[in-house]
């Protein structure tokens, strides 16, 4: 029975005996019931509940337990029962609040299954409080090197990422097993990352072969308001692929065989790799937040994940280093340019330069649009020419790829080597961050390096850039001008020609 008025409180909490049986929170309520029927015949009784909830972790909201405090603070509860004292609290600190708390409401008694009755303010109770949270930072302990343990032999957490489902190895360990389909979306991702594909893009994909998310999410309707099922529980579905959920399976590191530990790679899972380790890392590379971003006046920023730089004008598809002046070698900026004549007047025009901003000296310029065009032509014709195994030449690329692979493993482990000093005080603070600064910086050049390597040669697919093309996003054509074109060179006019020129474009195929 539910009341406001004065009553008996009983609080329940899933726990186990000093045997280890375990007593639901319906077996405490039976005997908290029955006591308080003997005891204090003819008062209400009132129920605090959380089931499933730990009492010694700070970071746990008990909703039960809070309302029991505010129950007690109002002057409602006039006795208190608990199947043991740290059913209520395992910390002392917060026993001791509590106990004051009750000893103000005039409760100066905690009526228990197996600790007897209890006088809150009573020496013994805060020295079962002490001994109790000296028992509990020893389990944490024990349980952090358990956990500790387990990470050092690969064996995974429990959480279930995409692409697994958990199993047991021959020897009963705990492990992953790869889920087939779940698996072959996330290589297709990550061919799709490399190839340059926008992550809603690959998410849209995904959703249209029927991927959805690992988690479940509740459902809701046209107004927002959650919709529950004839007993009122929240209906639940499978969460949607979108981009976020792309990026984030795609960087885990559990799909290349990596355990991670307390935020860092401790080394390979006893679980067989979704995608090889050199692909992952170069995927990361690719997908990676922040990037450091230096002006032509030596200035940097950092830009974002989200930063999409400025998308009110043209964006032009050749710059960004892809194409140069055949001069100076700069990189070709796009601009609109003015022209004037008899019949249309003043208009503009895109065109790409040779300008300062960019390191240029003003050498050449070229119509933008005519420019694109030629290049996209000769770029389609070029892959359609291309037998699948010719498509990039991977031996060298394919070399660095590796090397650099390498080099990000062994930043991981100075990383983790770094921390050991730290941990044993072989290092201050301020030696600490510098190193990390340092550590940060290498791994930031190599993934910028890494990321701007052509695409493995198996990853390509001619029929599907063929077919993909006209509904490519900017970035993703210019990724496969990349993987297939290692400059597009702009020569400077011979004198007296007039509107495009394609023999001033020079394009060096990779």
């Amino acid at each position: 029975m539910a009341t406001t008025h004065p009553h008996v409180a009983i609080y329940t909490r899933i726990s186990k005996d000093r045997y280890g049986n375990a007593e639901t929170c319906l077996d405490q309520e039976n005997l908290g019931r029955a006591y308080a029927a003997k005891v204090w015949p003819g008062l209400p009784v009132k129920v605090y509940s959380d089931p499933d909830l730990s009492a010694f972790r700070d970071d746990v909201y008990r909703p039960g337990y809070e309302a029991l405090r505010e129950a007690i603070k109002a002057g409602q509860v006039v006795h208190l029962w608990a199947v043991e004292q740290t059913r209520l609290e395992r910390r002392e600190v917060p026993w001791f609040e509590l106990a004051a708390l009750l000893d103000v409401a005039g409760v100066e008694l905690l009526h228990t299954h197996r600790d007897g009755i209890v006088r809150v303010q009573d020496e013994v109770a805060g020295i079962k409080a002490v001994l109790s949270a000296a028992e509990v930072r020893k389990m944490k302990k024990r349980q952090a090197d358990k956990f500790d343990a387990q990470a050092a032999r690969g064996v995974p957490p429990g959480s279930r990422p995409t692409g697994y489902a958990h199993g047991r190895t021959g020897s009963g360990e705990r492990t992953y097993v790869i889920v087939p389909e779940q698996a072959e979306a996330i290589r297709e991702a990550a061919e799709l990352v490399l190839a340059g594909w926008a992550l809603e893009n690959i998410a849209g994909r995904l959703r249209e072969r029927g991927l959805q998310g690992a988690h479940m999410v509740k459902v809701r309707d046209a107004n927002g308001q959650v919709v529950t099922d004839e007993a009122g529980n929240p209906l639940r579905r499978a969460a949607k692929v979108n981009g976020s959920t792309v990026k984030n399976m795609l960087t885990n590191p559990t799909i290349a065989g990596l355990r991670v530990h307390r935020g860092e790679v401790v080394g390979r899972g006893n679980w067989e790799p979704i995608v090889d380790e050199a692909t992952w890392r170069q995927v990361c590379a690719k997908l990676r937040g922040n990037r450091k971003v230096t002006t032509a006046t030596g200035a940097t920023y950092v830009v974002g994940d989200k930063h999409q730089g400025n998308q009110t004008g043209r964006r032009y598809l050749l710059t960004g280093g892809i194409a140069v002046c055949g001069v100076c070698g700069a990189a070709l900026v796009g601009s609109e340019k003015q022209f004037r004549n008899k019949t249309r007047g003043v208009y503009t025009r895109p065109y790409l330069f040779c300008h300062p901003r960019n390191g240029g000296k003003g050498c050449v310029g070229i119509l933008g649009t005519e420019t694109e065009e030629y290049v996209v032509a000769e770029l389609l014709e070029e892959i359609k020419r291309r037998r699948d195994h010719e498509l990039i030449d991977d031996g060298a690329a394919g070399a660095q790829r590796d090397r650099l692979t390498t080099e990000l493993a062994g930043i991981d482990e100075q990383r983790k080597e770094l921390a050991r000093m730290w941990a044993t005080r072989q290092l201050t603070g301020t030696e600490w961050g510098e190193a990390r600064a340092a550590f940060d910086a290498e791994q930031h050049r190599i993934e910028v390096e890494l990321a701007g390597l052509p695409v493995p040669a198996e990853t390509r697919d001619p029929a599907a850039i063929l077919a993909d093309w006209p509904v490519m996003t900017l970035d993703e054509r210019r990724q496969v001008i990349r993987d297939y074109i290692e400059a597009v060179t702009v020569h400077r006019a011979k004198p007296g020609t007039k509107g495009f020129d394609r023999g001033r474009v020079a394009i060096e195929w990779r």
